[in-house]
């Protein structure tokens, strides 16, 4: 039997990964019908999907990644899907936006490069600190 927290978490991650769906689908101008027939899944799984009220296979999400021309992988790149938090505070997106392309550049990076950027970051913050005293 599953518990609550497992369940908590497991509709938590259907949800978003309904909302990135739904995203990447919109962004290539696709219907559920039409991602559907590419697919070769039923335009009513993928509502379900989207909705986060299913749990699709991973051969499934596989038909699905390559009917809407992505990495696998991509799927689950979750920073591009709005929370319940930032959907609720707007002012709260740009400073999210900013975060998320810090992050991916970083990523990228030699280990040298982070440690650089978190010496420059603890100054910026350090000086607006002693302005605001």
């Amino acid at each position: 039997m599953k518990g609550q927290r497992e369940e908590k978490y497991s509709e938590g991650f259907k949800k978003t990964l309904g909302k990135r769906l739904r995203r990447l689908r919109r962004e290539r101008g696709m219907t559920q019908e039409e991602l559907g027939e590419k697919a070769g899944i039923s335009y009513k799984f993928i509502g379900e999907i989207e909705r986060g009220e299913a749990n699709p296979s991973l051969i499934s999400l596989l038909n699905i990644s390559e009917s809407l021309g992505v990495d696998f992988p991509e799927l689950f790149n979750f920073e591009k899907v709005k929370t319940r938090y930032q959907e609720t505070r707007p002012e709260s997106n740009e400073v999210f936006t900013v975060r998320e392309s810090i992050a991916r550049l970083l990523t990228r990076a030699e280990p040298k490069t982070n440690r650089l950027a978190l010496k420059l970051v603890k100054s910026l913050v350090s000086e607006e600190r002693e302005r605001k005293k």
